[in-house]
């Protein structure tokens, strides 16, 4: 039960997480939002080790773990979360979480194909829930006359890009499993978080020619510097489930976070409810439960 546990765990943090980050995102890119949050949990976990007396477990990693952890860590941290912010943007909160949420979906699928296991058709009714749900949650709702006579490019891109932050964290699940025997899970999360922080600052100190600064202020400071020491926490978590559940269960159960950050939207960010984000998110996330069950 510690696997089962730790992904619920991490699906409550993470919901307070990312709507801290999307708070926080209005006049700062999303590479260097994930940048400053992965520094800070990276910052986090470091204490952590040294408090334990096992900093030098990051060095003692083996080879081929190494890899597998620093691929994941450009998948999920990276690029997926890089992503998830860009698309909560674009279309809120209310609407991307859901849809990121799909990746236990692509995780079971790349889980057979790669891994050979099975899937049940209790597996494949879930899998047609959360396509409904997502369906429900990729458009608009009103009359023809409200909505104009279709989803706009701008809209159409968001959805586009929350959904590819579903299929990296999919791929960063696959990957990670693979990297996660009989290694110290806190070493290893810091070695994820730490990389992705240098790429990704790296990147946004290139794409602003050193201007990585901009637009920050004392409130979003603050705002980040939570966030940041609750994401060591959320991912040292989500590891965890992966090692002890595997990588399509505890991708599944940290994929709940909808349910979590479903009132921090509307209490925090004042975002609007309507049928379609109420029911989509219950229908996506009944889907994934039914996958579990699979």
């Amino acid at each position: 039960m510690i696997g089962e546990f730790s992904g619920l765990g991490c699906a409550m943090v993470w919901a307070i997480v990312a709507t801290s980050m999307r708070a926080a995102s209005d006049k700062i890119s999303p590479v260097m939002i994930n940048g400053l949050r992965c520094s800070i949990a990276s910052i986090t976990l470091t204490l952590i080790l040294l408090a334990l007396g096992r900093l030098g477990n990051v060095l003692s990693m083996p080879p081929s773990a190494l890899v597998a952890i620093l691929g994941s860590g450009i998948l999920g941290q990276a690029l997926g979360d890089a992503l998830f912010v860009k698309g909560m943007k674009m279309i809120g909160s209310a609407r991307a979480f859901p849809i990121a949420a799909t990746n236990p979906l692509l995780t079971t699928i790349l889980a057979v194909l790669l891994l050979g296991e099975q899937v049940t058709p209790l597996g494949v009714g879930g899998t047609l829930l959360v396509l409904s749900g997502v369906c429900l949650l990729a458009f608009r709702h009103g009359t023809p006359k409200d909505i104009g006579t279709g989803v706009s490019r701008d809209e159409k891109l968001g959805l586009f890009i929350a959904f590819g932050s579903s299929v990296s964290y999919a791929a960063s699940n696959i990957v990670l499993k693979q990297g996660l025997t009989d290694v110290d899970l806190v070493a290893a999360n810091l070695i994820r978080m730490a990389f992705a922080a240098s790429l990704l600052v790296g990147l946004e100190a290139l794409n602003t020619r050193g201007h990585i600064t901009t637009g920050f202020g004392r409130r979003s400071l603050t705002i980040m510097l939570f966030a940041g020491m609750l994401n060591a926490f959320s991912s040292l978590l989500y590891m965890t489930s992966i090692y002890y559940a595997g990588a399509a269960k505890a991708s599944v159960l940290t994929s709940t976070s909808p349910l979590f950050a479903l009132p921090l939207s509307l209490l925090f960010l004042k975002e609007k409810l309507n049928w379609r984000i109420l029911v989509g998110t219950l229908v996506s996330v009944g889907g994934i439960w039914l996958v579990l069950g699979g």
